[in-house]
């Protein structure tokens, strides 16, 4: 949101190229980074209910790789992101201010590729403060390094993208300097070792269907925007769905917290083998 109104000040096209960018980074990145990192959190939260921590770390690396691998494919996807909009009929000047924002958002899918595993990691041990924390520092950067690059050195919404991508990698600092100075890792660590570049196969046949449950959740309100770019103003439509998708995302995290709060809550009871008792204190 910081983001939009930062686009809104620099101009109406910068605007709708950033929600059309945005869009197109949700349906094709955010998403099933999002979807499939979800594959690991049944197996965290039950091996975490029946006593065996160590086995959560490994999920964890096998899961930092599979995005890591994951992230090369889509990583083309976005720097073929303005042919790909052309093709769908979208306005040529917004598509290629568009592909100059989401191509300085690159570093995003590397940044992802780690925090989501983490965040998932220390939430299914019933640790959540650190993350919350980390959240609150990135976007209390987020502004003044683009007031930097945007008002200082007039960089627009390039100035936009690298802000974007620089607030998030240090929100994953945050993240992970807490989580190592504090010794939260300690109890569940086992170093990297070859076994986390085996026995992907329980993590992938739940990330699957985790992803594609994610993706179509987000993806009919990513694509709303996609399609106000067929209309007769694409940049007064294409904007605007953009502020409007960024506004209800506000009222869609409660619910999602929420939903992951009881996913966890369930998956260390299903460890702990008492499916029918729910009397068990994090």
């Amino acid at each position: 949101m910081l983001s939009m109104v930062f686009l809104g000040r620099i101009g109406e096209s910068e605007l709708a190229a950033g929600s059309l960018a945005i869009a197109f980074a949700n349906i094709t990145g955010y998403s099933v980074f999002s979807g499939l990192a979800l594959g690991m959190e049944p197996l965290c939260s039950q091996a975490f209910g029946a006593r065996k921590p160590k086995l959560l770390s490994l999920t964890m690396q096998r899961c930092v790789l599979f995005l890591l691998v994951c992230s090369l494919p889509l990583g083309f996807l976005w720097l073929k992101m303005s042919t790909i909009l052309e093709y769908l009929h979208q306005d040529p000047n917004i598509s290629k201010l568009a592909n100059v924002y989401i191509t300085f958002c690159l570093p995003d899918l590397f940044t992802y590729s780690f925090h989501h595993p983490i965040k998932i990691y220390l939430r299914t041990q019933g640790i959540t403060h650190p993350v919350t924390i980390a959240s609150l520092g990135g976007a209390i950067c987020h502004v003044p390094i683009m007031l930097f690059l945007v008002r200082h050195l007039d960089m627009g919404i390039t100035g936009v993208a690298i802000a974007t991508s620089a607030s998030n990698l240090l929100s994953l600092g945050f993240l992970v300097m807490q989580v190592w100075l504090g010794g939260l890792h300690i109890p569940t660590w086992s170093p990297p070792n070859l076994d986390c570049l085996t026995g992907w196969w329980p993590l992938v046949r739940l990330a699957g269907p985790s992803c594609m449950s994610v993706c179509l959740e987000w993806w009919w309100y990513e694509i709303m925007i996609v399609l106000c770019g067929l209309l007769g103003d694409p940049r007064a439509s294409v904007a605007s769905m953009g502020v409007l998708i960024q506004t209800t995302g506000l009222i869609y995290n409660f619910p999602a917290s929420l939903s992951n709060a009881v996913s966890t809550r369930v998956g260390f009871e299903l460890g702990a083998g008492r499916p029918n008792k729910p009397d068990y204190q994090a």
